[in-house]
């Protein structure tokens, strides 16, 4: 987020017109409407604006398959608010202390799946 001496620059009038709503598909026009938020590309047919993406599984996503994000045009200025996790996170990831290697997410806040041998991760 960027600021400077208290002060912070708002969308210009066009972003409002012609970029994408957080709930549809940024493919198109590779650019957001909400604050903090950037188009990212899941795959080569759907794109989603995200105040951040790594490659993988998104927990805060509608299903569990994984991102490439891509990053498709410049953040929206402004602060982002809180996201949460989706409901299929407690039924389809790892706990904290478990193995994710199969779900290659974790349903505890704060935590990320990353491989520690080739049996376990």
């Amino acid at each position: 987020h960027f600021s400077y001496n208290g002060w912070d620059p708002k969308p210009a009038a066009w972003v409002k017109k012609n970029c994408s709503k957080a709930s549809a598909n940024c493919l198109d026009t590779g650019c957001c409407r909400d604050a903090g938020h950037a188009c990212f590309s899941k795959n080569t047919s759907y794109a989603k604006c995200k105040p951040h993406c790594i490659d993988g599984v998104d927990p805060t996503d509608v299903d569990s398959r994984p991102w490439k994000c891509k990053q498709l045009g410049g953040m929206t200025p402004g602060h982002a608010g809180p996201t949460k996790a989706a409901g299929w996170v407690e039924k389809e990831c790892a706990s904290v202390n478990s193995s994710c290697a199969k779900s290659l997410c974790c349903k505890d806040s704060g935590h990320a799946c990353f491989e520690k041998n080739a049996s376990f991760a």
